[in-house]
């Protein structure tokens, strides 16, 4: 799998679910307030992109729902995942 196959929604993600490359640093940001910062740092739009998030809680998802459309882009949510 890539390196950005997915990201975790959880502020203290395990070392399962961390992205983290051959010289030990962690690649992508883990949990909300990373991906905020990350975003708003401007270093790149990568954690819009990646396709699969793990560590996910009602609430992290509707955070990251609002994350999505402050940044252009329209959510669509199927099946009850906001109420697991």
């Amino acid at each position: 799998m890539d390196w950005n196959g997915w990201i975790s929604l959880d502020d203290n993600p395990s070392d399962m679910t961390k992205r983290i490359n051959k010289m030990g640093r962690t690649v992508l940001p883990g949990g909300i307030d990373e991906i905020n910062k990350h975003l708003e740092l401007d270093i790149d739009n990568i954690p819009l992109q990646v396709p699969l998030f793990c560590d996910v809680k009602p609430k992290a998802t509707r955070k990251m729902f609002q994350i999505y459309q402050e940044n252009g882009d329209v959510v669509a949510c199927i099946g009850n995942v906001l109420n697991s």
